[in-house]
């Protein structure tokens, strides 16, 4: 323990060990980092429609969020269809490249038209794949109704 007199001489040690704080911090910044992607799907005001099938993301693609009002949303900034355009042909993505994916997260009242809007803008701006954002729910009946 640093203050404490050490080997029998009684010389203090004047240094303070680092090591435990270190530590206390890198788990904390860990903690952060794991929840706060979490915090931040939560940000979202589009309601998602449900489906029970869907894959993982792997890679990092540019997230579209289209609101009920049809209001185009990347992270917290609102665009239109040429200011998405301009942000998918940004190069901010890992290594300095531009979008080459994208999930369009749409509200489940929003027409297809807007979303169509959507994709075509991205298409256009050389963005390859696409995918649709959902919750994980239960399937759709199936059968005579």
């Amino acid at each position: 323990m640093a203050g404490a007199p050490q080997g029998g001489r009684g010389k203090l040690v004047a240094g303070i060990n680092v090591t435990p704080l270190v530590d206390v911090v890198l788990v904390l910044l860990i903690i952060m980092m794991v929840t706060g992607t979490f915090i931040g799907r939560k940000l979202f005001e589009a309601e998602l429609p449900t489906a029970a099938s869907g894959d993982a993301v792997i890679e990092v693609p540019l997230v579209v969020e289209v609101r009920a009002d049809r209001s185009i949303w990347v992270g917290a900034e609102r665009l239109d269809l040429m200011g998405l355009s301009q942000r998918a042909k940004a190069a901010d993505g890992p290594g300095g490249a531009a979008a080459t994916k994208a999930i369009i997260a749409a509200d489940k009242r929003v027409d297809y038209g807007r979303v169509a809007e959507v994709i075509d803008t991205l298409r256009l701006a050389g963005v390859a794949g696409f995918g649709l954002e959902i919750k994980a729910g239960q399937p759709p009946i199936v059968g005579p109704q």
